[in-house]
């Protein structure tokens, strides 16, 4: 127990080491991460990436640069979205100045509230929602329907949590607003294939489902 972790993960990987071998370099790397029967949204310090694009190999996936406040400062990253496949790096002749951070992209939400609530989500159990993050304003923003009062707002983040779980999975929703809604998150991912579902559900996807969903009242959602 600890007061501070703010991060779902961060998962370490070392590359100094790579500089004592004969020639203090990697000839030829690859950095393969994957996601496999699951969705992951991370982020890397892109300083050691620079010279080629991560690029999504299998699944479906997304990469963008973005910028994430640190202690030292602003921190140039590379943010991806996968579910279900591969996102690889490679480099020839590479010579690491720094390890690797894979880093739960709640950070980025944390640190940039203009991300808007709902920017992140994971299914692991040490997921932790954040619905006082403007909810009311984001619909209204994206939706175009007024949220005269706070009935109506806690009525909005009801849809929203009941349907996140299926948004995570790609589902595509006849319901307009959800639709705009989701969409408007950059994780999300649509397949217009995927069946309504709740085959492979997580313990925390039904925790959204029947529990945030519900004691959310004393939130503050302005």
């Amino acid at each position: 127990m600890s007061h501070g972790i703010d991060l779902t993960y961060e998962i370490p990987y070392w590359l100094k080491p790579a500089m004592r071998w004969k020639n203090h370099q990697i000839d030829d790397f690859t950095l393969r991460i994957s996601a496999t029967n699951t969705a992951k949204h991370f982020y890397l310090g892109d300083s050691l990436f620079m010279s080629a694009p991560f690029r999504v190999v299998s699944g479906r996936g997304k990469v963008r640069q973005t910028v994430t406040e640190t202690y030292d400062g602003p921190l140039h990253c590379t943010e991806v979205v996968i579910r279900d496949g591969v996102v690889e790096w490679r480099g020839q002749n590479f010579r690491p100045t720094s390890n690797i951070n894979i880093v739960s992209a709640d950070r980025l939400r944390l640190s940039d509230s203009t991300l808007g609530s709902f920017s992140f989500y994971d299914r692991g159990p040490t997921y932790w929602p954040w619905y006082d993050f403007c909810i009311a304003e984001d619909w209204e923003k994206v939706t175009g329907k007024h949220v005269p009062d706070r009935e109506t707002e806690t009525a909005v983040l009801r849809r929203i949590f009941r349907n996140l779980p299926y948004a995570h999975r790609g589902y595509v929703f006849k319901d307009k607003d959800l639709q705009k809604f989701f969409e408007s998150r950059w994780w999300y991912m649509p397949n217009p294939y995927l069946p309504l579902s709740t085959e492979g559900f997580t313990k925390t996807d039904w925790q959204v489902i029947n529990v945030y969903a519900k004691e959310h009242e004393g939130a503050t959602f302005k």
